[in-house]
């Protein structure tokens, strides 16, 4: 449907649709604006309207020891697993850019590592097939993926 040519005139659809976007957002992202909202609560209030005075005391108890739980030491672990696995992706990824790149002295057997697996590059019935990785010294044997055996 062509909008129309004079500026300022928009189909009644127009409006409709925006009316129900603006409603999906409204229910996609009320809660979360209304937990934040209720979040400064006063010690004595809740979950609830109106809101009982002003504090940040509910974000100083989240790092205190709890009956639930230790919202500190699940946070550090968090952080150090992210910071792990990170680490691991930045290195794989950097090997596979430069397995792909032809220029770079042992693309190939960065290529095998970190994109290929050798259960493909092994394997007797696919293209390509090699009897051994003599860069790497592997036997010809099948392999699930490139960091374990079948």
């Amino acid at each position: 449907m062509a909008l129309p040519s004079s500026p300022g005139k928009r189909p009644a659809s127009f409006y409709a649709l925006g009316a129900f976007f603006l409603l999906f957002v409204a229910f996609l992202y009320g809660p979360t604006v209304t937990i934040v909202i209720l979040s400064f609560q006063g010690p004595d209030g809740g979950l609830t309207f109106p809101m009982q005075g002003m504090s940040t005391r509910w974000f100083a108890s989240l790092f205190e020891t709890q009956m639930v739980g230790d919202f500190g030491g699940s946070f550090t672990r968090s952080l150090e697993l992210g910071l792990i696995v990170m680490a691991i992706t930045v290195v794989v990824a950097l090997a596979a850019g430069l397995g792909l790149s032809p220029a770079f002295r042992g693309a190939t057997v960065l290529f095998y590592l970190a994109v290929a697996s050798p259960d493909r590059a092994l394997d007797p019935d696919q293209p390509g097939h090699r009897p051994d990785v003599p860069a790497l010294g592997l036997a010809a044997r099948r392999y699930s993926s490139a960091l374990a055996p079948i």
